[in-house]
């Protein structure tokens, strides 16, 4: 889609195409704790596109383990930790590609394991 010249862009951080694993984990209406497995689409130090089986609903608060890919021989495996909540959500266009979430960081830190 080309976004027509008078749009502004109103992203503060560089947004990177990134397919990474990530594991979610939110509480429904009842507050019981449900978990998902999904993949990044894209991130930022402010947010990520989250793709998941499940639909998360918007204002929900979530926390995130992203896997990062070992790019060292020798290196640690590593994952950023984050919480934040869901902006937007939308159906994928392929029905088994699950649903799509905006998610804003409140934070985020990077862990070795």
């Amino acid at each position: 889609m080309v976004k027509p010249t008078s749009q502004i862009e109103r992203r503060a951080c560089k947004r990177f195409g990134l397919e990474l694993p990530v594991h979610i984990e939110w509480k429904d209406v009842s507050g019981e704790v449900i978990e998902s497995e999904g993949a990044t689409k894209d991130m930022s130090a402010s947010g990520a596109f989250v793709i998941c089986q499940e639909m998360i609903g918007v204002k929900c608060h979530v926390n995130l383990k992203i896997d990062l890919p070992i790019a060292l021989a020798g290196a640690r495996k590593s994952l950023v930790s984050a919480r934040g909540s869901v902006v937007t959500k939308e159906t994928m266009t392929e029905p088994d590609e699950g649903y799509g979430h905006r998610i804003k960081f409140d934070y985020f830190s990077f862990k070795r394991l």
